[in-house]
């Protein structure tokens, strides 16, 4: 169980720094003097993009690791009272 509470703190940290980099890219992308507003707009919008698919990785993540952690602590229990 410790094993896979760390990597899960790692997941989440990694993450965390991803969103932070998104960010910051989007910022970038607003400032940036070179380009157009239509590179702007198409670049902001793969930015988003990327971070949906990030925050969905997220879920799918922490629902399979919640199932994972329940089968742990639990079923062994649950085999106990077979």
């Amino acid at each position: 169980m410790k094993k896979l509470l760390e990597t899960e703190e790692i997941f989440l940290a990694e993450v965390e720094k991803m969103v932070e980099s998104l960010k910051e890219g989007i910022k970038a992308i607003e400032s940036d003097k070179e380009l157009d507003d239509k590179s702007k707009e198409f670049l902001k919008s793969e930015t988003i993009s990327l971070a949906r698919n990030i925050k969905e990785t997220f879920h799918n993540y922490r629902r399979y690791y919640t199932q994972l952690r329940r089968s742990i602590m639990f079923d062994s229990l649950e085999k106990m009272d077979s």
